[in-house]
């Protein structure tokens, strides 16, 4: 929802900006998009399957040059047609043979059938599973209705608690709780500078020990609860936690977060069991030698060895995207933790965790898949020019290499 309010605000500034240039009336625009996405549960977000028709369905806006009012059409309408649609709006004549035909034109057939090819696999949908999603009516569902999006939440049985008042003393805590811990480096809320322009509010991490499937977890942020979500499965071996904290509870400088099982008895009773954070800064010596983690352990720096790449460097506003893949090349296994420092100087810390089949490819070995990384790191942008980039990973003897940079 917020990705939606955030291109509503983005067409917005693209109206008013042809509507300044003179040129608004006169414009053709077409909006629409690569694919839709799955929000049917056990299914792949996005991925083509034989059940997976909701992907096919996507959003088709068309503003015709000189059109003054819109209204909304049922015609059996497909990404093909947009080519012949702009040919045909703006006259301009072509020799090609389409598969697709203009939607003003009244030549639109009914559709049955939707079949596609996706790589080099054959899938076959009828035309009513494609489009059968009511997805007004599931958002409605989900989604709490006219409200700020810095206010959005997923309805579920525990939505009502986020914004509440959180003291862990009024609840009870279980003795018999599951031990677990989030593997995300949270460092960044404890020097949080709102104005940045970046806010490090999203909780998406790997939630590793005694963890099922389904659980629910709470997070408090500066004495409110922020946000409830359950654990999810990504694959058959890892269990996940996604959540988004809303803004209006951040403050300036550090922010104290917490995050619990919240267990429900028969009964209806509802105890707390406390999770694991992982924050912890890191400091490279002088000669670069070493690195020292904020809980004392020292890393020694192999020098003439590198546990991996950055594909990809970028500062914008005040945030930095790193992503790359980090490996121990002697184990042949992703490293603990990739630790960026800019002149010396700790910005944040991430474990690699997202899927990277060419490595695991390039070094025949399995557990490489997982040596992905991305990370966002909050930045100021008078900092982000001349950047001095060292990126380490840590492996799971507590050695330390670097990683290779991209060329600027």
């Amino acid at each position: 929802m917020l990705q939606v309010g955030l291109l509503d605000r983005k067409l917005g500034e693209l109206v008013a900006q042809l509507k300044e240039k003179g040129v608004y009336d006169d414009a053709l625009i077409v909006i629409t998009a690569d694919h839709g996405r799955s929000f049917t549960r056990n299914r792949p977000l996005r991925r083509m399957t034989d059940e997976n028709a909701e992907v096919l369905h996507v959003p088709l806006f068309i503003k015709r040059p000189g059109q003054k009012d819109g209204q909304v059409s049922e015609a059996p309408a497909s990404t093909l047609d947009i080519l012949p649609t702009i040919a045909a709006e703006l006259g301009i004549d072509y020799s090609w043979n389409l598969d697709g035909a203009s939607l003003f034109a009244g030549e639109l057939k009914g559709r049955e059938r939707v079949s596609l090819s996706v790589r080099d696999e054959r899938f076959d949908f009828s035309w009513d599973e494609v489009v059968r999603l009511p997805l007004l009516d599931w958002q409605a569902r989900t989604f709490t209705l006219r409200k700020p999006l810095d206010e959005v939440t997923i309805n579920n049985r525990y939505s009502k608690l986020i914004g509440s008042d959180f003291d862990p003393h009024s609840w009870e805590i279980a003795s018999d709780a599951p031990k677990a811990r989030l593997l995300q480096n949270l460092q960044p809320l404890t020097n949080v500078d709102l104005k940045i322009g970046f806010l490090p509010a999203v909780i998406d991490s790997e939630i590793v020990g005694e963890v099922s499937s389904g659980s629910w977890i709470l997070a408090a942020l500066n004495g409110k609860v922020a946000a409830v979500a359950q654990v999810y499965e990504k694959d058959e071996a890892t269990k996940y936690v996604s959540a988004l904290l809303p803004e209006r509870l951040f403050r300036e400088g550090s922010n104290s977060l917490e995050v619990y099982f919240l267990l429900e008895g028969e009964d209806g009773s509802r105890r707390l069991a406390p999770i694991e954070i992982e924050a912890s800064t890191f400091e490279v010596n002088a000669d670069r030698t070493s690195i020292t983690s904020s809980r004392g352990s020292v890393h020694p720096i192999a020098n003439e060895m590198r546990f991996g790449i950055v594909d990809i460097i970028r500062a914008d506003g005040g945030s930095l995207r790193v992503s790359g893949w980090s490996i121990d090349t002697n184990a042949k296994r992703p490293v603990e933790t990739v630790v960026i420092f800019s002149d010396g100087k700790f910005i944040c810390a991430t474990s690699p965790r997202m899927p990277r089949p060419d490595v695991a490819k390039a070094y025949k070995s399995p557990e490489a898949n997982s040596s992905g990384f991305s990370i966002v790191c909050p930045i100021h942008e008078a900092d982000a020019e001349g950047m001095k980039l060292k990126i380490y990973g840590i492996n799971g003897e507590g050695r330390a290499a670097e990683l290779h940079l991209p060329r600027a």
